[in-house]
């Protein structure tokens, strides 16, 4: 991958979503080992369900997402599942709701993926009723209270030890309760100068920000603290979140562990309540 994005980057071969081209090459590795018998479904189920399925998201999403763990996850249950019925001398066509409970409850917490094998063979009639229960969410076990959040921010505005990305990714975080996957995707576009302000254009109402801020922000976009040793082509967007990866931005994972380093990263369930959402900020306590 590494190399084809140097490729894009001079401009010889055009962009494209490798997390799903990766996916077919990968799932003729998965299934270079199972009996035709088993192969035989997968491979639908696969490519006109999950891929499929996945094509048709990517096409309507406005940022590309890391989805092929996701994707992975969901086809690597399905030889599990008829592995496993295989052992009970079962096939989908003769596995009942009872089977299917005893494979869930034989299992861990990924096994409700075959929730997507059971919902493919049912639309083509390859199985009788089955479905899959819902799985209880987890409850959050770590909340950023109002003094903490505070804290955070302060470090992030003065702690120059840290790098300079983290800290501008963090902010906007704390700032605006924005997901990781909208800030890894902003570009130079998304800020705005006026007079001595700078906006951030994320809505159809750009986004004030504190001077530190956009000091720090404009500082990214400048290019002189990007850790990419590639420069983009001027005809590309430009990231103010580079990865490694030439034309990519920083990776979702790279950006996690990256916002670990200050307590903040949105990774935990519960660290990002939507009242981070008004303007408050501009009035510390």
């Amino acid at each position: 991958m590494f190399l084809r994005q140097l490729l894009v980057q001079a401009g010889v071969v055009p962009p494209r979503d490798d997390d799903l081209e990766r996916i077919p090459p990968w799932l003729d590795t998965l299934l270079a080992d199972e009996p035709e018998h088993r192969a035989r479904p997968i491979r639908p189920f696969a490519h006109w369900f999950v891929l499929r399925r996945a094509r048709r998201l990517a096409a309507r999403r406005r940022h590309p997402s890391e989805v092929g763990r996701e994707l992975r996850k969901q086809i690597r249950v399905a030889p599990e599942f008829l592995t496993w019925l295989d052992a009970q001398g079962l096939d989908l066509s003769t596995a009942s709701q009872t089977d299917l409970e005893r494979w869930l409850s034989c299992g861990n917490t990924r096994s409700y993926d075959v929730r997507y094998l059971v919902a493919w063979a049912r639309s083509r009639q390859l199985i009788s009723n089955l479905w899959v229960p819902s799985r209880a969410r987890p409850q959050p076990e770590h909340l950023l209270d109002e003094q903490r959040r505070w804290q955070l921010l302060e470090r992030c505005f003065d702690d120059t030890s840290i790098a300079l990305d983290t800290r501008a990714a963090a902010a906007l975080i704390l700032l605006f309760g924005l997901s990781i996957t909208r800030v890894r995707h902003l570009t130079t576009d998304n800020l705005q100068q006026e007079d001595d302000d700078t906006y951030l254009k994320i809505s159809a109402r750009p986004l004030l920000l504190p001077p530190k801020l956009g000091r720090m922000l404009t500082d990214l976009a400048g290019g002189e603290h990007q850790r990419s040793r590639y420069k983009q082509r001027p005809d590309l967007q430009k990231w103010l979140f580079p990865g490694l990866v030439p034309a990519k931005p920083l990776s979702a994972d790279g950006l996690q562990c990256e916002l670990r380093e200050l307590d903040c990263s949105p990774a935990q369930p519960g660290t990002l309540p939507s009242s981070l959402l008004p303007l408050t900020y501009l009035q510390p306590p």
